[in-house]
């Protein structure tokens, strides 16, 4: 990474050596960098990407996807299609509904207009929970937010998703979630491949152990190194500042970092599914999905005696 130094002359033509301006050459570069595609042209290609998948992206994981097929990878270029993609939206020309913003959701007590409208509600979202009878307690950590809820869901699994390193607090939480389990507690982690991302799993299992004496599996499912090369993934600087990185380097012998958003979202699906698979009694599990079936019919059975009271009342 080079940089040029710019020094402003006094009026005597000599250097203002406490006037000394440095400016990064890849910022340079990337404030002259051009965007590629039109305000069409980028739409069509953005749904072409959502529609290759049917569940919705995070705007990282369509930046990534965009990156593949010839967008510069830089953090200006970044924000700029931010901006871009808030204004098609706007537009009508990519769906609000097919980009989500997982860190950004609103909380709310729920609450109902009637106790019909509450009765609605629960025959449709009531779930057995699946985890039931399982040898091992499992949970997803994932250090970024991307589109997986619907393996989370089809397997009923806890996620805790977003950040780096977990507070204390954070861990003190989980481990009481498995205390009180009582069997195996088995941690499903997916990160970033860079100096603090392959850390982050051995400081969650050493504080869950010797803090709060907890004995947890961490089992790293993304991003592996066969992942950088498997998938070709596009690599970012390390940061030179983190403490871990000599370390880094001399393991793996380059500078690079890779993100898990750069995967492409069914791989991370595909990937994910497959590890919570591993983890699970499936003959168990698929008995408690039998079970849930006969749960839905006797909730139905409730409601309906329920609005059949209330209907011979008024």
């Amino acid at each position: 990474m080079g940089f040029l130094l710019f020094q402003k002359l006094d009026k005597s033509g000599s250097a203002a050596t406490d006037r000394k301006i440095i400016i990064n050459l890849q910022t340079i570069m990337t404030i002259r960098y051009k965007f590629p595609f039109k305000n069409v042209d980028l739409a069509e290609k953005v749904n072409k990407i959502l529609a290759e998948y049917n569940v919705p992206l995070t705007l990282r994981q369509v930046y990534y996807r965009l990156v593949s097929i010839g967008l510069k990878n830089a953090r200006n270029v970044y924000t700029n299609l931010s901006g871009k993609l808030s204004r098609l939206r706007e537009r009508g020309m990519v769906s609000w509904e097919s980009i989500i913003d997982l860190r950004r959701q609103p909380e709310k007590t729920p609450s109902w207009t009637s106790p019909k409208s509450f009765f609605v509600t629960v025959g449709q979202s009531y779930k057995r929970s699946l985890q039931q009878g399982q040898p091992n307690y499992t949970e997803v950590w994932c250090e970024k937010a991307v589109a997986i809820s619907h393996i989370i869901n089809k397997y009923d699994v806890p996620l805790l998703a977003g950040g780096g390193y977990r507070s204390s607090s954070a861990l003190y939480d989980a481990a009481e979630r498995i205390r009180e389990q009582d069997k195996p507690g088995v941690i499903l982690y997916m990160g970033d491949f860079d100096p603090s991302g392959l850390d982050i799993e051995r400081d969650i299992k050493t504080k869950m152990e010797e803090v709060f004496h907890v004995e947890v599996e961490v089992q790293r499912v993304l991003l592996t190194f066969e992942d950088i090369t498997d998938y070709d993934l596009l690599p970012n600087p390390v940061k030179p500042k983190d403490p871990r990185t000599r370390q880094y380097v001399e393991r793996y012998g380059f500078e690079n970092a890779y993100e898990l958003d750069a995967l492409p979202p069914n791989i991370i699906s595909e990937r994910l599914e497959e590890a919570i698979r591993r983890k699970l009694d499936m003959d168990l599990f698929l008995n408690q999905m039998s079970r849930w079936e006969k749960d839905n019919a006797e909730i139905a059975e409730f409601i309906d005696s329920w609005n059949t009271r209330q209907s011979n009342r008024n």
